[in-house]
C-alpha cells in the first residue's frame, strides 16, 4: 500500500473541514445520493451524506458497482437486527467526525504533522477505507487523491442541493446526477445523468469434477427432508496481517431436526469457491439419507448448487427463512464468542 504525502493530507483535511462547517446532513439525508468519476479511472463513487438523524455525522462515498449495491442492502436491510453479512460486505471509503479519543496513534500523528487543531466533542475526522471481508483501514494515497476530488464536488453540489432540492430528480427515472471532470487545465466540472449500475454478477458455476456424479449415483440414499444450505461471515477477526480480515462459513443443517450436518470455513473473499464440492462432501458422509429438498437463501448458493442438485434430482428451493441454519449459526457464534472470553 502507497502512502498519501502529506500535502495529499493536507488537501483532504482541508475539504473535510470545509465539509463539517457545511453541514450538508441539515438538509441532505442518506438517501440523496449522487455520484462523482475519477478522472484517472472513469469509476463513480457515489455519495452518502451521513447525519440527518443525529447519530453518526459524516460521509461515505461508495466505490463502483460492487459499493453502489453494498450501499443498497445496507439501505434493505432491517434496522433492528445488526447484520455482519451487510457490514463486511461494504465497499466504500469513510469519513466520520468523532471525539480526539476516537483517533488512533497513526491518525493523530498525520493531524500532528499538518499542524491542525480541532476543537469540540464530534469535530475530529477520521478516514477509513472499508474493503468486503476486511476491517477498516487507512486511505492508501490513491484513496486520499480521489476522496479529495470526492469532496471537493460533495461540497460544491451540497450547496446546490440546499437552494434547489429537487436537483437529483430532475433526471429520467433509474439515473443518477454524476459529477465528471470537463477540462483537466482549468479544472471544470459538468454534470452528467449516468444510469445507476446493475448488480454484480453472480458467481459461475464451477464444471463438476470428472466422475464425481458416477461416484455419487453409485452411493445414493433415500431421497427424504428437507436440507438447509447457507453461508455468513464469521465474526472473528483472523489472520496475522494487517488489516484483521473475516472468514465465512458454509453451513448445511438437517431441517426437521436441527442437526448440523457440514461446515466448510474459509477466508471472506473466498466464500463461494468449491461450494459444489464441499457439498458433494456433505452427502458422502450423511448418516440421514440424502435430501427431497435443499433451502438456500443467498442467490449466489443456488446458483452454484443448482447444476449438482438437478442432476442428483434434489429440488432446490429458495427460500426468506432457514430457521433451522439460523439457529445452529447463533449457536456457532455463541460459542466462538464463548472462546474469545476464555
Amino acid at each position: 500500500m502507497k502512502e498519501a504525502a502529506i500535502e495529499q493530507w493536507r488537501n483532504l483535511y482541508r475539504a473535510a473541514r470545509e465539509f463539517y462547517q457545511l453541514a450538508p446532513w441539515e438538509w441532505l439525508t442518506d438517501a440523496d445520493v449522487f455520484g462523482v468519476q475519477d478522472p484517472e479511472t472513469g469509476e463513480i463513487g457515489y455519495i452518502c451524506v451521513l447525519g440527518n438523524l443525529g447519530e453518526v455525522f459524516g460521509l461515505l462515498v461508495y466505490l463502483g458497482r460492487e459499493g453502489y449495491h453494498s450501499y443498497l442492502r445496507l439501505r434493505e436491510a432491517d434496522l433492528d437486527t445488526f447484520s455482519w453479512d451487510v457490514v463486511v460486505a461494504q465497499r466504500s471509503l469513510s469519513l466520520s467526525f468523532g471525539d480526539r479519543e476516537e483517533l488512533t496513534t497513526r491518525d493523530r500523528a498525520v493531524i500532528r504533522q499538518l499542524g491542525l487543531r480541532f476543537r469540540g466533542r464530534g469535530a475530529w475526522p477520521v478516514f477509513r477505507s472499508l474493503r468486503p471481508g476486511y476491517q477498516p483501514w487507512y486511505l492508501d494515497r490513491e484513496e486520499v487523491r480521489f476522496f479529495t476530488l470526492a469532496l471537493t464536488q460533495v461540497n460544491q453540489v451540497a450547496r446546490r442541493l440546499s437552494d434547489d432540492p429537487r436537483l437529483l430528480n430532475r433526471g429520467p427515472r433509474g439515473y443518477c446526477l454524476v459529477r465528471v471532470l470537463e477540462d483537466h487545465e482549468e479544472h471544470q466540472w459538468r454534470d452528467e445523468w449516468l444510469p445507476f449500475p446493475p448488480p454484480p454478477p453472480l458467481p459461475a458455476a464451477e464444471p463438476l469434477p470428472r466422475g464425481l456424479l458416477s461416484r455419487l449415483r453409485r452411493a445414493a440414499r433415500p431421497l427424504g427432508g428437507v436440507w438447509e444450505v447457507g453461508m455468513f461471515v464469521v465474526p472473528v477477526v483472523v489472520g496475522d496481517e494487517l488489516p484483521g480480515h473475516y472468514a465465512a462459513a458454509a453451513l448445511c443443517a438437517y431441517q426437521r431436526r436441527g442437526r448440523v450436518l457440514g461446515l466448510d470455513v474459509k477466508p471472506y473473499q473466498e466464500r463461494f469457491q468449491d461450494l459444489a464440492t464441499w457439498f458433494t462432501k456433505v452427502l458422502e458422509e450423511s448418516s440421514v439419507g440424502w435430501p427431497e429438498e435443499v433451502w438456500v437463501r443467498d442467490p449466489e448458493v443456488a446458483v452454484l448448487l443448482a447444476p449438482l442438485l438437478g442432476r442428483l434430482g434434489v429440488q432446490l428451493v429458495s427460500t426468506t427463512e432457514l430457521l433451522a441454519l439460523e439457529e445452529a449459526q447463533a449457536s456457532l457464534i455463541r460459542w466462538l464468542r464463548e472462546g474469545e472470553r476464555g
